[in-house]
């Protein structure tokens, strides 16, 4: 488990906020469930990084990111 606390860190505090996109504030983050999905390469992860860091910031506590190949 610290290992997957170790990589949310790396992974959330290394994500560009630069450029957010809009879609952020379409989306209802309360529901119980979010899917994201489209084609490869258009921004799902550095969304949801986006959204993670901005809403909880870096550190593991509410929130771990984790890829599913983890």
């Amino acid at each position: 488990m610290e290992t997957l606390f170790k990589k949310h860190k790396i992974l959330i505090s290394q994500v560009s906020m630069g450029i957010v996109r809009e879609t952020m504030n379409t989306i209802n983050w309360d529901s119980p469930l979010v899917a994201i999905r489209g084609s490869r390469g258009v921004g799902k992860t550095t969304l949801i990084r986006q959204y993670i860091r901005q809403k909880y910031g870096t550190s593991a506590g509410k929130a771990l990111y984790c890829a599913m190949d983890s």
